[in-house]
């Protein structure tokens, strides 16, 4: 979503400001803009576009400002323009906002009916109009930001300078993070920690209706009531900052190669001496009665998978739910049931909304992310980290992977105590698992013949996705892949589904990507192969050796991932299958021309709802 920045310093800080915009690309967004304030005087540009249209313009005025904020914006209330661009500044107050503001109409009706005026189409204006009155009127910059929460509704991260006040910058948060933190005689504000990680060796999060107020000297910090509280440190890694794209052309496809090493090293915190090292905290299996598995995008697909292993190893049922559906459902979830909730972020607007709507019924949580001190991480009852390291490509791929691998050793290690997985069958589970940094490198191997394949559907208009079993969720993710790149429409269906109404799609000009790893399920998926063939549709067929081999008449192409298949094998096949889907998307999108690492419309973290 939009990202914010800020830093309050004795040295020009404006080449620093637009570096930490740079930084925040990979969140999504449409224009930029930054404010800064020297000699009493705040000085405010904007630009539609990217991050180097605004530097251009900021190199090209005078920039000499000592504290500043900036702003990358993804439009939701207002068109893309300069006008609704952040920051909002009336030379008084400047302001900048992630998030969105739920009664924004009724606070601007009232401020327009005592006589204030409008520039924008935006609720983020609203913020700064407020902040403003209450300056006139005599409020310290602190009082006027509590006042001001006070009648706002919604989630927001909001940054503010005052020319009447040049030696302070102001934060504050509700559902949106905030990452504060001191350099050498200077403080920084940021969405999340990697955004000032160079600057910085620490950070603080702050907390819901916190109001920090950062100087040269220190960050001091007031709750809701207005106490000055002290919020823990956090040690920032320095890896986050030396994130580069190195030898490939987009961060997106580094990540994807970069998955035999991200995939390694989550096995390694869940493993040890061949064994599952999973703390499963005060969860008893025996006892539990549901699993809710909730997220949203890939990593609902991800859930989804799990869903299939908890039902066949653990013998558990487990519901996969849509974030943004699941909370406002009304039905609190059973006694005795517990929730997972994966998201890559930890920030998830409509994940962190169901999470509190779970636990406000009582039930023990569990988070599955990449940030292990984001919202999600901190709310929850057990925390298991993915450890995918930085993921700045917008289309998650490493993280997915790192998700399912995660959701695997829970999966074992809950049946194993429940008593449903004998310790010696998990053994075997296990010891394919530990195969997937080694098999993944083998199809990367391959990744010529996807590119060639990527040439045979970029000119599509639709494609369709099928699957069956742990297949299905990652026929899904195929789907959302080549859409989230390529913007080609594409649909994934339950192979099974095809006859119910979805075969009236097939025709000659159809291409169906068809996952058919040889498990028990196989001959059902030839089958419906074997219906899209006779209504002339062109299959492109992932399979081992042998149902490569099989279907081979059926098909366009055939693509081998290679593969033992037996019970213990098939576990993998998720982890397998998905890579192939990933350089399919990424490479029809490079042939499309388009922006890989920052596709049209999206965010990388979706902090509103």
């Amino acid at each position: 979503m939009c990202s914010v920045i800020g830093i309050n310093s004795n040295r020009n800080v404006s080449e620093r400001l637009l570096k930490g915009l740079a930084k925040l690309e990979y969140r999504g967004y449409d224009s930029a803009g930054i404010s800064f304030l020297n000699d009493g005087a705040i000085k405010t540009i904007k630009a539609c576009g990217k991050v180097n249209d605004l530097k251009k313009l900021v190199s090209a005025q005078e920039n000499d400002g000592i504290i500043g904020i900036a702003h990358t914006r993804w439009a939701t209330h207002g068109k893309v323009s300069e006008q609704n661009a952040h920051p909002h500044s009336n030379g008084e107050v400047s302001l900048i906002h992630n998030g969105i503001i739920e009664n924004y109409r009724e606070i601007k009706a009232a401020l327009e009916a005592k006589g204030v005026l409008f520039y924008s189409e935006t609720d983020s204006e609203v913020i700064m109009q407020l902040l403003n009155m209450y300056i006139k009127l005599g409020t310290t910059p602190v009082e006027a930001v509590r006042e001001t929460l006070k009648q706002l509704k919604g989630a927001f991260a909001i940054l503010a300078i005052f020319s009447r006040y040049p030696d302070i910058m102001l934060a504050s948060r509700r559902h949106s993070p905030i990452a504060v933190g001191m350099g050498k005689g200077e403080s920084f504000i940021g969405s999340d920690a990697y955004s000032i990680s160079e600057f910085v060796d620490s950070v603080i999060y702050l907390e819901d209706e916190d109001i920090a107020v950062c100087t040269t000297d220190k960050i001091t910090i007031f709750d809701q009531s207005g106490k000055e509280v002290e919020r823990k440190s956090i040690q920032v890694s320095k890896e986050a900052c030396d994130y580069t794209k190195g030898r490939f052309q987009h961060y997106m496809q580094k990540e994807i190669f970069e998955q035999p090493f991200s995939s390694r090293e989550t096995l390694s915190r869940y493993t040890k001496n061949n064994e599952i090292n999973l703390d499963l905290g005060s969860i008893k299996p025996d006892q539990i009665k549901k699993i809710y598995i909730i997220a949203c995008g890939t990593s609902l697909f991800a859930g989804q998978v799990a869903k299939y292993w908890l039902a066949e190893i653990a013998k558990i049922e487990a519901e996969v739910e849509i974030a943004s559906e699941f909370r406002y459902r009304e039905l609190e979830p059973l006694d005795g049931s517990i929730g997972i909730f994966i998201s890559q972020s930890g920030e998830t607007a409509d994940t962190i909304g169901a999470l509190r709507f779970f636990k406000g019924a009582g039930r023990f949580t569990i988070a599955i992310v990449n940030n292990d001190q984001s919202t999600i991480a901190r709310e929850t009852d057990l925390c298991l980290p993915i450890y995918a390291g930085q993921e700045t490509g917008v289309a998650s791929t490493k993280a997915f992977t790192s998700q399912v691998i995660v959701l695997a050793a829970f999966v074992l290690k809950f049946a194993v105590e429940r008593k449903s997985l004998p310790t010696g069958t998990a053994a075997l589970y296990l010891e394919k698992l530990l195969e997937v940094p080694g098999r993944i490198s083998e199809l990367l191997n391959h990744d010529a013949e996807f590119q060639q394949l990527s040439q045979l559907i970029s000119s599509s208009t639709s494609l369709l996705y099928i699957g069956r079993g742990t297949s299905y969720p990652i026929a899904l993710e195929g789907a959302l892949k080549i859409k989230e790149l390529s913007y080609i429409h594409a649909e994934a269906i339950a192979a099974g589904e095809l006859k119910h109404g979805s075969i009236a799609l097939i025709d000659e000009n159809s291409f169906v990507i068809a996952i058919a790893p040889q498990d028990r399920l196989f001959q059902k998926t030839i089958s419906n192969i074997q219906s899209v063939a006779a209504r002339g549709g062109k299959i492109i067929l992932l399979s081992n050796e042998y149902g490569c081999d099989f279907a081979k008449d059926l098909c366009t192409k055939t693509i081998t991932i290679n593969a033992e298949e037996d019970e213990f094998s098939n576990f993998i096949t998720p982890l397998l299958y998905a890579i192939p889907l990933q350089l399919l998307a990424y490479h029809t999108a490079v042939i499309r021309g388009n922006n890989v690492d920052q596709p049209r419309n999206l965010a990388k973290s979706v902090t509103v709802e």
